[in-house]
């Protein structure tokens, strides 16, 4: 628009109330990828003369980099949420879960899996398999190279976890390989499931019925 005052789209109470005085108006959208406007980029009162189609050019150049930032941006807040929900999936479960990358580095440990080894979560992350999980555990790294090998969950039942200060839990635990949507693998990930009470459960009745109305009883629940 070369004179904004014979624009009737133009609201000139702005321009009354501020002082300033639009002279001249260029105005392009900013589309997105999928060729979806999502905003636009203004620029008024051009120095010398009207804006000439060398002006809109290098508007239009600034617009298509402020759609690209404008993306990045809202694929950025996206990926914070996701995480966020992950971590607070993770922070949630009953059972402790550990994931690995292909060196056997700590990517991720939950608060339970933290709790049952005697760790700091936040000390771990980035620390290998074996100081996390340390001599007495080693079978749990054992399980995980041979869940790499199979390339399937692989599973350790009534097993005995040992933390830090030299608790032991009596836990089932899975060590599962992740796997990309191509099939490449990535990382593994290990579930503890805390079944002391579950074991003490047992050897109590184990004193007044058999194994299996035992097991029968347990799968009962409440």
């Amino acid at each position: 628009i070369d004179d904004a005052y014979s624009e009737p789209r133009l609201n000139p109470a702005v321009d009354r109330a501020t002082g300033f005085r639009t002279r001249s108006i260029l105005c392009v959208p900013v589309v997105n990828r999928h060729g979806v406007p999502i905003g636009v980029v203004q620029v008024l009162n051009r120095r010398a003369g009207a804006f000439t189609t060398r002006d809109q050019l290098r508007l239009e150049n600034l617009a298509a980099q402020s759609a690209i930032a404008l993306e990045n941006a809202r694929l950025f807040h996206e990926a914070v949420e996701e995480r966020n929900y992950n971590e607070n999936v993770l922070r949630s479960l009953t059972n402790g879960v550990v994931t690995l990358d292909l060196a056997l580095n700590v990517v991720k440990i939950n608060d339970t899996a933290a709790r049952l080894l005697g760790v700091n979560p936040e000390r771990v992350l980035g620390a290998s398999a074996l100081h996390l999980f340390g001599s007495a555990n080693a079978w749990v790294r054992r399980l995980v190279r041979k869940a790499a090998r199979s390339q399937q969950a692989e599973r350790a039942v009534d097993a005995t976890l040992v933390g830090a200060d030299g608790t032991p839990t009596a836990a089932n635990v899975v060590a599962s390989p992740l796997l990309a949507p191509g099939g490449r693998l990535f990382g593994f990930a290990v579930v503890i499931d805390d079944i002391t009470n579950e074991m003490r459960l047992r050897a109590t009745m184990a004193r007044y019925m058999t194994r299996e109305i035992a097991e029968q009883v347990i799968a009962q629940g409440d």
